[in-house]
């Protein structure tokens, strides 16, 4: 069951959603995201806005936090070296690269351009060669595999029944159809989401 505020977000944000083409700014924040060990969620937003600012408004709107416990990329904790007299230490908590590059392809998959090889095209070559993966590089790995459209389905309760619904559908931007069974009021509230193919 989601929050009423994500499923909103989400469903304006594919009747948004439009192509994108990668720029020399995409690259160029790619290059900073990919020096850092661990990438905070909240990146997320800044890179997606170098696509498209409806789509980095659209992860504000449904919080970077949400969006990747949505899309099960595995965020890990790193903790500061404690010195000889320190009792505490505090982590740091985000997403490796690899984390990354999963959530924008779980974002590719509901039907936003958000262009994950870009991202990942970097450590790629390291997760071929490498023996064993985890989830996320295994993501990486699958997605840069894929010549066709990818089948897909994704149902999001919004966790209330509506009174006398209005049923949307539409197709979507890479040819996924969206079906919504909401309020007929605008401001009401929506009942579920589905994306298919």
């Amino acid at each position: 069951m989601l929050e009423q505020r994500t499923i909103r977000a989400l469903l304006s944000g594919l009747e948004k959603a439009r192509d994108t083409a990668p720029t020399g700014k995409t690259r160029a924040k790619t290059a900073e995201l990919l020096k850092q060990e661990i990438i905070l969620p909240i990146s997320l937003e800044g890179w997606l806005d170098t696509l498209d600012p409806n789509l980095g408004g659209m992860v504000f709107d449904i919080g970077a936090d949400t969006i990747t416990e949505l899309s099960g990329a595995a965020e890990i904790a790193r903790y500061h070296r404690p010195k000889a007299t320190d009792t505490t230490t505090y982590a740091t908590t985000g997403l490796r690269p690899a984390g990354f590059a999963a959530v924008l392809v779980w974002l590719e998959r509901l039907g936003f351009d958000t262009h994950p090889e870009v991202f990942y095209e970097d450590f790629l070559p390291k997760i071929r060669r490498a023996k064993l993966l985890d989830g996320d590089e295994l993501t990486c790995l699958w997605h840069a595999r894929e010549r066709k459209k990818f089948k897909t389905f994704e149902t999001f309760n919004g966790g209330v029944v509506v009174e006398d619904p209005e049923y949307v559908s539409f197709t979507g931007r890479t040819g996924l159809n969206i079906r919504a069974t909401r309020s007929k009021d605008p401001l009401g509230p929506i009942q579920s989401l589905s994306i298919f193919r």
